[in-house]
């Protein structure tokens, strides 16, 4: 009888104990989806915030644009408005940054996958930067890369990454400096890797905006896990560089077709 009264004991100690670390952990998942959902809210009054900015921000840049060029103006006139230009062109940056991180964590579907050829990608990026890049003593060194190899990637979430990584670096500089872009190949654990890299001298560190250098970094490292690659943020005395990791090919896609469509 003692010995069934012990058992019974036993059974019953390791029930409790099994359903308070159930329990703990149940906690810890409501933590954490209220700690995402919160997450979710704060960047959905943010991009909302942005997208109503979008607008107005546009018609002054356009205005402010005209105004510039007028050749009748003084330089000191000249200056004030090219000034003004350029504040404007910070702000509709960074407000089409949190649109588009918004967009990315709201719609977390799998990998749309197809081939695009590599240069593809960055000028896609360079091009949209274009009136920042003309409009601001920035330095942009970057080559043609002609590169007709293809990469197997979900288009618009690389060009997310890439596009925030050059967002991120324009506010590092202050709108005001170097950045070197540049395509390079690795092979790393026999598997070779295109790397995306963007590269800074962050001379001038304070920020226009009161916004984070890096924005979207976990965002960027999920989409890069995702398509077998890495994302790195490498610090360094003469500056900040950001490197994308995409493996060339497909054959890392084999056993992903609950997360990867292939186009």
């Amino acid at each position: 009888l003692n010995s069934e009264q012990k058992n019974k004991k036993k059974k019953l100690f390791h029930q409790q104990k099994e359903q308070a670390l159930m329990d703990e952990l149940q906690e810890s998942q409501d933590i954490l989806e209220r700690e995402k959902q919160t997450h979710l809210q704060r960047s959905a009054i943010q991009a909302s915030i942005a997208q109503d900015l979008k607008m107005p921000l546009s018609i002054i840049s356009n205005s402010l644009k005209e105004m510039k060029n007028d050749q009748s103006l003084d330089p000191d006139m000249y200056h004030r408005f090219n000034l003004a230009y350029r504040n404007s062109l910070y702000i509709q940056d960074a407000c089409e940054q949190l649109i588009n991180i918004h967009k990315q964590e709201l719609f977390q579907k799998k990998l749309e996958v197809a081939a695009y050829p590599i240069f593809q990608i960055t000028d896609s990026v360079i091009r949209a930067a274009r009136d920042i890049i003309s409009a601001c003593p920035i330095n942009i060194d970057y080559g043609q890369h002609k590169d007709q190899n293809l990469l197997w990637i979900d288009f618009a979430k690389v060009e997310f990454i890439v596009k925030s990584m050059l967002s991120n670096a324009f506010r590092r500089i202050n709108y005001h400096g170097v950045i070197q872009c540049s395509i390079e190949r690795e092979t790393i654990d026999e598997q070779e890797f295109c790397i995306f890299k963007i590269k800074d001298d962050s001379k001038h560190s304070d920020p226009i905006l009161h916004l984070n250098h890096n924005l979207g970094i976990t965002l960027m490292k999920d989409i890069a896990h995702k398509h077998h690659g890495n994302f790195k943020l490498i610090k360094k005395e003469e500056g900040t560089e950001s490197k994308l990791y995409i493996p060339i090919g497909k054959e890392h896609f084999k056993n992903d077709e609950n997360e990867v469509t292939t186009m």
